[in-house]
């Protein structure tokens, strides 16, 4: 009797060590309310920012950076669970999303830890927002689409969700054509 207690104990331990405390987190709607409302509100900030002084053009592309950071666990949450870190999240996500994300990790580190002065901007870093369109909006999209998969939230939740996933849409494609107004190559 002693050893089949010993056993399922030390069974317990290992299932304990194998399992992730965020697989064990409960995905709730509020979790996904506040991601979406964290993504929103980033890009809703890019908006004011990008029509400042080229000072703040490098918070643009930052903030922008974690809008789309909260969108891919949005998608690991839906799918599976938050991986709690940006290159576990951006190695779980389809090839064209995950070189787009480190691309644009790559950017904000530029802006947030290099020692470049505030009124240096190269406007060519614009452009990798620009020529990535399609990648941001196939981010977007894979949100939308994982939404489905996700047991732990209503019906009621996911309408309201996409609601909330197209002004975000629609603000995005807003941000893209202020910066596009600014890309050198116009």
């Amino acid at each position: 009797m002693r050893y089949t207690t010993i056993k399922v104990i030390f069974f317990l331990f290992l299932l304990f060590l194998t399992t992730s405390c965020a697989q064990i987190d409960t995905i709730s709607s509020v979790n996904h309310l506040n991601l979406l409302m964290k993504s929103k509100t980033l890009i809703e900030m890019c908006l004011l920012l990008i029509s400042q002084s080229n000072i703040y053009h490098g918070q643009v592309i930052s903030r922008l950076y974690y809008s789309y950071y909260h969108l891919a666990r949005l998608i690991n949450m839906n799918i599976s669970h938050d991986k709690a870190s940006h290159s576990k999240t951006w190695k779980s996500m389809p090839k064209i999303i995950r070189d787009f994300g480190f691309k644009m990790k790559h950017l904000r580190e530029k802006y947030d830890y290099d020692p470049i002065p505030s009124n240096f901007f190269p406007k060519e870093d614009f452009n990798i927002i620009l020529e990535n369109k399609p990648s941001a909006e196939l981010l977007i999209n894979e949100v939308d689409e994982t939404l489905d998969f996700c047991s732990l939230i209503t019906d009621d939740d996911i309408k309201e969700f996409r609601l909330i996933l197209n002004d975000i849409r629609n603000k995005h494609n807003n941000l893209l054509a202020e910066i596009e107004k600014m890309s050198p190559h116009k």
